[in-house]
């Protein structure tokens, strides 16, 4: 099983990275490859919810959760 982890810019829609890890890699583990350094909101399941808590008190970035996450 694989399991992919997606940085999209929420502004256009693109795809900025894309990693694919084995299925038993944690979301947290790549959160911080998905960014770019230059975002001001970030959004994530609960899966990413500690490693988007830890941005906010380092970088100052904003965290949204989805509250309709369709799998």
């Amino acid at each position: 099983m694989v399991k992919f982890h997606i940085g999209v810019d929420s502004e256009s829609g693109l795809v900025h990275t894309l990693k694919v890890t084995s299925g038993n890699v944690r979301d947290i583990a790549e959160a911080a490859s998905l960014l770019h350094g230059e975002e001001q909101f970030v959004h994530g399941d609960a899966g990413y919810q500690a490693r988007l808590a830890f941005l906010v008190a380092i970088a100052n970035v904003r965290v949204g959760m989805p509250t309709n996450v369709v799998a």
